[in-house]
């Protein structure tokens, strides 16, 4: 009786145990919980540290409105409906468009209904806050991949609000196409004098994937040329002169938005889409 008494508690306590492995397993409705480990943002290393002017890591879980502000509405406040290229979005300060985690910033587009639109998104930009003039810029980045988005990490001349666009001047450090998502673009704006025109210049680079993963774009950025890079490999390079308006302080902006001039048409399965950015470092040359 004291062997098979034995025993008996043994088994009781097998099961016990396999009991709780099992109930630790499950989620309260029966499913499996996601064990993927949580993606963090890189941190800066002490050799990112040489040379470095200026970072934002996105930490914590709230926006630094020491640096950053949000554009909000469709640009019809400003004068400019569509943000004056179509586009079809409304931008908000939610939460549900813009979050910070992990150390990283994620902007969304939703297929949402807000204020006569059917597409809500983030736009934020460091105006009056925080702005440059040359140096290497560092952006590690991965863009939505979803036809109609169309997200850009770029930078307006501080003078903006005197001068106005393009005559401040506009470099765009990469933006992506909303159909061809196996491409990154870089351009710069400026007013041409001579003729009273906007005028720019464009390139790109294509390449499988290209924005579906975290990559490091790069601005070299000095009084005679501007350079971009995704990773070590140039994209885009301008010889400037001094007719350009590229020789004084710029402010940052980052944003997503649907459809418009270089979005173009957005499926009717579009839901939503996020682009995600690790880190900002401004170097010095």
């Amino acid at each position: 009786m004291q062997s098979a008494f034995k025993h008996s508690k043994t088994v009781l306590f097998i099961n016990a145990i396999l009991f709780l492995s099992l109930s630790s397993c499950s989620t309260e409705d029966g499913s499996e919980p996601d064990n993927t480990p949580v993606e963090q943002g890189q941190s800066l290393t002490e050799t990112d540290k040489v040379g470095l002017i200026w970072s934002e890591e996105f930490e914590g879980s709230n926006l630094d409105n020491s640096t950053w502000t949000y554009d909000l509405g469709d640009g019809s406040a400003f004068g400019i409906p569509g943000w004056g290229n179509q586009e079809v979005q409304t931008y908000t300060a939610s939460s549900k468009n813009l979050k910070i985690a992990n150390g990283f910033l994620t902007i969304t587009a939703l297929r949402e209904n807000l204020d006569g639109k059917s597409y809500t998104s983030a736009r934020i930009k460091s105006q009056n806050k925080f702005s440059f003039k040359h140096g290497q810029l560092k952006v590690r980045a991965k863009f939505p991949q979803s036809k109609g988005t169309w997200p850009a990490v770029w930078l307006m001349g501080a003078n903006l609000d005197a001068v106005g666009w393009p005559n401040c001047g506009e470099i765009d450090l990469v933006e992506q196409n909303g159909q061809e998502k196996n491409k990154v673009l870089g351009t710069v704006h400026w007013k041409n004098n001579a003729d009273n025109t906007n005028a720019k210049f464009s390139d790109e680079i294509t390449a499988a994937n290209i924005g579906a993963d975290f990559k490091e774009y790069r601005l070299i950025w000095n009084e005679k040329t501007i350079k971009m890079y995704v990773e070590s490999v140039k994209y885009f390079d301008i010889n400037l002169n001094e007719s350009l308006p590229f020789n004084q302080e710029f402010f940052l902006l980052l944003n997503v938005a649907m459809g418009g001039s270089l979005g173009g048409d957005i499926p009717t399965s579009f839901n939503q889409d996020s682009m995600v950015i690790d880190y900002i470092r401004l170097y010095e040359n």
